[in-house]
């Protein structure tokens, strides 16, 4: 029997056995987008797609008994997993669940599905075991008070930033190369193509650190329910800058602070540490690559001469 997307939803309502959000999008896929149906199409028993989402659901003995969710990062190459709700009292592993969703995506033309997840999380092992490969892992710091701690070393080295451009991302994408091991942008993207379908563009306000023709470090911050997200990517010749740059993206904002901060760039942890931060949460990003769907054309019958 078909399964309807209300149908599933409906299951997601308190008492009804599912798990809560076992992944941690960054807050770019969420469920709430599914709720408009217009448009959904069924592939198969199980799984619903639209133009911007896959909708993956275990159904078993008339109930569901594991849901996910995912949708585009940037574009249609890079997909994240933004729900993933399992049943623990009777429900699939966790592994065939995600085996269900990345079959959808990649029948959508996906070629990297992102998985986000504490890093102490059971799913870690589980992911692996449904072929997704560890990228890295990053720390969430916070900053909750809302006039800014003092900044230690403020005034030490004064640099010019100004506003990123879209003239900016062959630069940003060499910083990416540069910032980034090899191994990670092995999984995350090594051609630019790639780099820009799993980057998400849409996060407010961005910055710049040009020096001599090159981009020495990028920054970025949104404003999200009443607290700032922000990120930040420096070249690994110009770490002496970190102090500065930071300053810089925190001045004048007196408001809670939260910052991501990959484990490839070694010296932020330390400098939000100074500027008041504390880190909060602990997250592991897994990738699994995703291979191209291609139709099977119709056997021609034979004609005989």
């Amino acid at each position: 029997m078909p399964l309807r997307l209300m149908d599933a939803a409906r299951r997601l309502l308190p008492g009804a056995g599912l798990s809560n959000n076992l992944a941690s999008p960054r807050g770019r896929s969420r469920w709430h987008a599914t709720k408009n149906t217009a448009g959904l199409a069924l592939l198969r028993e199980g799984v619903l797609a639209s133009p911007s989402s896959c909708i993956a659901a275990w159904p078993e003995h008339g109930r569901v008994q594991g849901l996910t969710y995912a949708s585009p990062l940037s574009g249609p190459l890079a997909w994240e997993l933004g729900g993933l709700h399992i049943d623990d009292s009777v429900g699939p592993s966790v592994a065939a669940v995600l085996e269900l969703v990345a079959g959808a995506v990649a029948q959508k033309g996906g070629r990297r599905l992102f998985l986000r997840v504490p890093a102490a999380s059971p799913l870690v092992d589980s992911a692996r075991r449904a072929g997704f490969f560890p990228a890295y892992q990053e720390s969430l710091f916070v900053r909750r008070e809302v006039s800014p701690a003092p900044v230690a070393g403020s005034g030490a080295q004064p640099i010019n930033v100004r506003a990123y451009t879209s003239d900016d991302e062959a630069n940003l994408f060499h910083l990416y190369c540069a910032a980034v091991p090899a191994p990670v942008r092995a999984l995350i993207g090594m051609t630019r193509d790639e780099w820009l379908h799993a980057h998400p563009r849409s996060f407010g306000r961005e910055w710049v650190l040009e020096q001599d023709g090159k981009l020495d470090a990028h920054f970025r911050q949104a404003l999200r329910r009443g607290v700032l997200e922000g990120e930040m990517i420096l070249h690994p010749d110009t770490g002496h800058l970190v102090e500065p740059v930071l300053d810089c993206a925190l001045a004048e904002h007196r408001t809670a602070w939260q910052w991501l901060t990959p484990e490839y760039q070694p010296l932020l942890p330390g400098a939000l540490a100074a500027r008041g931060f504390q880190e909060s949460a602990h997250f592991a990003i897994l990738v699994r690559t995703l291979a191209a769907t291609v139709p099977v054309p119709r056997a021609t019958p034979a004609v005989e001469a």
